[in-house]
């Protein structure tokens, strides 16, 4: 590997060395901060899962991340080959089998590797069954036949596969370059997933390095960036609030819903920012523990504290305007999103296909210290069903200080008994209007986040962020946001707020800019100052630091001065340019 020099001599350093300013640019500057963070995101893979090898068993996910690390850095490779020479596919055979084709792609010319460890990976790929899950493996599909992430490692999977046994890799190369070029028009299905969206980026990766198509390797790195670029705009410090769509619940092991550290994607944002956290820390987790050899398996959704393995040992550098999009999110007192999503859950718990969920709004408003984030309630958009298995997080507010804190409104027991093929809860009812939002369902408040009473307000005050929550009526939630440096005290940010009142069935308040707001309680209609505020569904992302209008293929970051375009034409056949 040509980055193994540099990783080993950066483990060894008992201190980074001192970089003058003036000797390398800015950018040149971050790239040397990555480097040092994967090697320090290495260093723990090594220390810490070899001292639990002797406990793994065979399908330990962690045992490849530990065996990729050893090949990596050139350390026990014999040991790392023993592994390779007898590895098998889990349950979801796609979510190891990507593993096993990145440990193929970076080792297979390499002496560190054994020809029989070769020679098994090889057979893997090579005897990949490509009828697999309705032949996702040879076709991509809108909307995906089973899910985004499926759908992409499974097309990956294929291609190489198809390649080893000799076979005309021109049909899936024109379909891989459709599948990308969806994304840059359509947005990710699985948005914002704290659970999948770090199963789409492995394989992007993969192909990012390896595709043998120099247009597909463009795009997969672009959309790599792309996904860095929404989590730098919507995030607070890397932290994602706002809704968690296809997410589970602390009944199936994992906290998606209710903690924002638990966060498969965050480890690959530190590694690209140097903000979040590197790993989920299971010994704050209030009894969680990490998949282990669960992984893979169709029932085991749950971390492993090895999430950024695959851009840890990749070459790929972010781009260097995503750098400046977090520094320049970071220093707004405010910042406003709006755009559009194709769907929000997976293809099976979607609503009947005369109502499908096709015309999502996401909205946030983030300052330095407060997240408010939702998925506004559209009655022509379908409802997600929801169900032991997988529940959604219609919306919540964040507090970047203890990002484990999560504050939302959720389904009633009621709701989740009734079954997967019940549509009819009202926790999806939600409407937002910058820092204010009008939610349904029962208040959740998670790890001991706590409010006092100020006035008719509730108020949740978490470092230097603010919340105030009131409930109205026939259960309906009202959330107002904002930070304590913008008022003398805690108190003057509640006596800054008008109480919420319902006049016939339309609720009134407004927003601390002093907008005046009425929602239809029936439809969630929102007026804003007498105007209609009518969903923004022809803009993928409407903000005015990353602009990109739905189905166009072109997204436009702009931020200190500069401009720059990710887009598909690269992809596109001549006629559909």
């Amino acid at each position: 590997m040509k980055y193994f020099s540099l990783i080993q001599t950066l483990l060894l350093l008992v201190a980074p060395a001192e970089i003058e300013a003036q000797e390398v640019g800015q950018g040149a500057m971050w790239e040397q901060e990555i480097e040092l963070r994967r090697g320090e995101y290495l260093k723990w893979i090594v220390e810490h899962f070899g001292e639990i090898e002797p406990t793994m068993k065979p399908l330990d996910g962690r045992a490849w991340s530990l065996n990729q690390t050893r090949l990596f850095l050139n350390m026990e490779t014999d040991k790392a080959s023993r592994y390779f020479e007898q590895v098998k596919l889990t349950a979801d055979a796609d979510f190891m089998g990507i593993r096993l084709l990145k440990t193929l792609l970076d080792f297979g010319d390499s002496p560190q590797l054994s020809m029989a460890a070769k020679d098994h990976l090889r057979g893997i790929i090579r005897d990949w069954p490509m009828d697999r899950k309705s032949s996702i493996s040879r076709k991509a599909t809108w909307p995906p036949t089973f899910t985004e992430n499926h759908d992409l490692m499974h097309l990956t999977i294929g291609l190489f596969s198809e390649q080893m046994r000799g076979e005309p890799i021109d049909p899936l190369l024109r379909e891989m370059r459709r599948s990308l070029a969806w994304r840059f028009e359509r947005g990710f299905y699985e948005w914002g997933s704290h659970r999948y969206q770090m199963h789409y980026s492995n394989p992007l990766l993969v192909l990012a390095a390896y595709a043998p198509d120099e247009d597909i390797r463009r795009a997969a790195a672009d959309l790599f960036n792309i996904m860095l670029a929404e989590r730098a705009l919507m995030s607070v410090g890397g932290y994602l609030g706002g809704p968690g769509m296809r997410s589970y619940g602390r009944n199936r092991g994992c906290d998606y819903l209710d903690n924002n550290r638990y966060d498969s994607f965050l480890p690959t944002v530190w590694l690209a920012f140097g903000v979040g956290e590197p790993r989920f820390d299971f010994t704050t987790s209030e009894g969680l523990e990490p998949a282990g050899d669960g992984y893979g398996n169709t029932q085991d959704p749950r971390l492993n504290q090895d999430e950024a393995m695959f851009l840890a040992t990749s070459a790929l550098m972010p781009h260097p305007v995503l750098k400046d999009l977090l520094d320049e999110v970071a220093t707004r007192p405010e910042t406003l999103y709006t755009g559009r999503r194709s769907s929000a859950g997976h293809p099976f718990q979607n609503g009947p296909p005369e109502n499908p969920r096709s015309h999502q709004v996401l909205c946030y408003y983030n300052t330095p210290h407060v997240s408010l984030g939702s998925l506004r309630y559209l009655p022509t958009s379908g409802k997600m069903s929801v169900s032991f298995n997988s529940r959604p997080r219609f919306f919540s507010v964040m507090f970047p200080e203890r990002p484990d804190q999560v504050l939302r409104t959720e389904l009633s027991n009621d709701d989740l008994a009734a079954g997967p093929q019940s549509y009819q809860y009202k926790a999806d009812r939600i409407v937002q209007h910058r820092d204010w939002l009008i939610a349904a369902g029962e208040l959740s408040a998670s790890y001991g986040l706590q409010s006092r009473k100020v006035g008719d307000w509730d108020l949740f005050h978490v470092g230097q962020g603010l919340c105030a929550h009131v409930e109205l009526p026939g259960g309906w939630h009202v959330f107002q946001v904002s930070d304590i440096d913008k008022f003398p005290t805690a108190e003057a940010f509640v006596a800054a707020l008008t109480l919420p009142t319902i006049q016939g069935d339309r609720v009134l308040g407004r927003s601390l800019n002093g907008d005046q707001i009425s929602v239809d309680l029936a439809t969630m209609a929102i007026d804003v100052n007498g105007v209609p505020l009518n969903p923004q569904i022809e803009m993928l992302h409407d903000s005015e630091l990353m602009t990109s209008r739905y189905g166009s293929g072109s997204i436009t970051i702009r931020c200190r001065g500069q401009q720059v375009t990710f887009d598909n034409k690269r992809l596109l056949a001549p006629s559909e340019q």
